[in-house]
C-alpha cells in the first residue's frame, strides 16, 4: 500500500515545487508594464496629480520599456520630478524626488522646504521661509516658521552639495508636531526619492514594490 501511495505523494511534492517557483521565479521574468505599475502605485497611494496622466511620464522616457527595465524604481523616480511641459507642476504630491547636487545659491533650500510642505499636505505649514548660501565664507543658514515656533538651522557648507543633516532636522520636525507620518528615502545615484507615511503605508509599498526605502 506504502509502495502505491509514493508516485501519488511525488507527483504532489513535484507540482507544490513548478507552484512555488512559479510564484517567485516567473514575476522577476515577466515584469509589468507601467500601466500595471501605475495600478499598483494608485492602491498604495502614490498617484499622479490630476492634470496629469501616465504619457506625460514619458516625456522622461520615451518608450515603456524603461519603465518595464527598472519596475517601480523608475515610476517612483519619475513621480517625484516636476513637469517641463505644463510649467514645471509636480507630476504628484505623494513624493518627492532631489537632486543632491542642486543648491547653486540662496533660494535652493527654501524651494525644497516649499516642495516638502507641499507632500506633507498641509502638516508642515511653513511660513517666513529663507535661507542663505554664503559661498565667500562657505556657511549655510535656514530659517522658517512652524506652528508658531521660529527655527534657525546652520548646516554644512559643500559647494553645489545638500547637507544631509537637513533631512535629518527636518524629520525632526514630525516630533514636534507630533505626526504619526515620518520622512523616509529611497536612494539612486546622486538623486533621493523623499516620502512622508506612517509606518504601515511604508510597509505596504516596500513590500509590495521591493523597493529599498528607508527611514532618516
Amino acid at each position: 500500500m506504502q509502495q502505491e501511495n509514493t508516485p501519488i505523494l511525488l507527483i504532489l511534492f513535484g507540482l507544490i515545487i513548478v507552484f512555488v517557483i512559479y510564484r517567485k521565479i516567473v514575476p522577476m521574468i515577466i515584469k509589468p508594464n507601467l500601466k500595471k505599475q501605475y495600478e499598483l502605485f494608485d492602491r498604495l497611494g502614490l498617484r499622479l496629480n490630476d492634470m496629469f496622466d501616465l504619457s506625460d511620464l514619458l516625456v522622461f522616457e520615451d518608450k515603456d520599456v524603461n519603465f518595464k527595465k527598472y519596475p517601480y524604481k523608475l515610476l517612483y523616480i519619475t513621480l517625484g520630478l516636476k513637469s517641463e511641459n505644463k510649467n514645471n507642476q509636480p507630476f504628484s504630491n505623494d513624493c518627492l524626488t532631489i537632486d543632491m547636487e542642486s543648491i547653486e545659491d540662496s533660494g535652493c533650500y527654501s524651494d525644497i522646504l516649499k516642495d516638502i510642505a507641499r507632500i506633507t499636505k498641509g502638516d508642515m505649514d511653513f511660513k517666513n521661509i529663507s535661507d542663505i548660501v554664503d559661498i565667500e565664507n562657505q556657511t549655510v543658514n535656514v530659517s522658517f516658521s512652524l506652528m508658531d515656533n521660529d527655527y534657525s538651522w546652520d548646516l554644512k557648507y559643500d559647494y553645489d552639495w545638500i547637507d544631509m543633516n537637513f533631512f535629518v532636522k527636518v524629520q525632526s520636525l514630525t516630533d514636534d508636531i507630533d505626526s504619526d507620518r515620518k520622512f523616509n528615502i529611497f536612494v539612486d545615484g546622486q538623486d533621493i526619492v523623499l516620502g512622508y507615511n506612517t509606518l504601515n503605508d511604508l510597509h505596504e509599498i516596500k513590500s509590495k514594490t521591493k523597493l529599498k526605502i528607508i527611514w532618516i
